[in-house]
């Protein structure tokens, strides 16, 4: 027995050198990477979905000393696809985009609120968006807009870069930045203004999604910002999200991502006649899949 107990201890030793080395490269974060990724090209096409759910949440509403409070429920999902018609460096400069899907849902008390979608007034339409003399113009392509129709290609707003959301350059997993209080709204889209908060990311680790090379970057995010509605209101939004994205190291879209957290929006609408004031606020989740044609 005596002769071949070292022979074990031996034998065991390597195994925990064997398994410590399995553990590392299993564990391993990858290397450096350049998360602003290629430029986008012409003829790039590609689908974007997005849901945003805000599930039991509290909506309170008043005008003068009337005041009333009950629970809300909101879905709004949004498909378009997208044909990028011509780029000019790192940017995209004119772009196509069909509407898909543009769904607007609310409860209030489990009892769905009726009236007109706004949402349903650009689906299946074929939008051109281009950039002239540093002006963006949103029209539809063989047609006149209707006053309605109008409104809601105005409030797109232009097509953005978004390299300034992430550093220059390589860099290595684990790498932490916070996103230039300049570049906030961009997190938000182009129709907000006056945003501020914070916004930090940190690149974790290369990993694979659907068989697409990406780098996990996690997302946390505390901001406001205020949006004017079809009345010319102004509608005020607070958000305070986190959540992973998947960014792909081949194409540098972003090609899904699943944030998690509240929500709080205010405003006034008018009703026959009358301004009230609405509050709602709650639970949300908002998760976007972006995928290359």
């Amino acid at each position: 027995m005596s002769n071949w107990i070292p022979s074990l201890r031996a034998n065991r030793w390597r195994l925990l050198v064997v398994a410590g080395l399995i553990g590392l490269v299993g564990c391993s974060a990858g290397p450096p990477q350049d998360l602003r990724g290629p430029a986008r090209q012409k003829g790039q096409a590609f689908r974007s979905e997005m849901k945003l759910v805000m599930t039991k949440g509290k909506l309170v509403m008043g005008a003068g000393i009337q005041r009333e409070e009950g629970t809300c429920d909101m879905t709004l999902t949004v498909v378009e696809d997208d044909e990028i018609l011509e780029v000019q460096g790192r940017q995209v400069t004119k772009q196509q985009t069909t509407v898909i899907t543009d769904d607007r849902s609310m409860r209030v008390d489990g009892e769905k609120v009726p009236g007109p979608e706004r949402g349903d007034l650009l689906v299946g339409e074929k939008i051109l968006r281009e950039r002239k003399e540093g002006k963006w113009k949103n029209t539809l392509v063989g047609k006149q807009p209707t006053t309605e129709q109008q409104k809601e290609l105005y409030a797109l707003g232009p097509l953005e870069n978004t390299d300034d959301l992430y550093p220059e350059g390589k860099v290595k997993p684990g790498h932490t930045w916070k996103v230039d209080p300049a570049h906030l709204r961009k997190l938000l889209g182009p129709g907000f203004t006056e945003v501020s908060g914070e916004a930090s990311m940190t690149f974790e680790r290369t990993t694979t999604l659907d068989g697409e090379s990406c780098a996990l970057i996690n997302l946390s995010m505390n901001i406001k910002g205020k949006m004017p509605d079809e009345d010319n209101n102004e509608v005020n939004i607070e958000l305070t999200v986190k959540g992973p994205e998947y960014r792909s190291i081949r194409s540098g879209y972003n090609i899904k991502s699943s944030l998690s957290g509240t929500m709080k929006l205010t405003g006034t609408i008018v009703e026959g006649g009358q301004r009230i004031k609405m509050e709602m606020s709650g639970p949300v989740t908002v998760e976007t899949i972006t995928k290359l044609k």
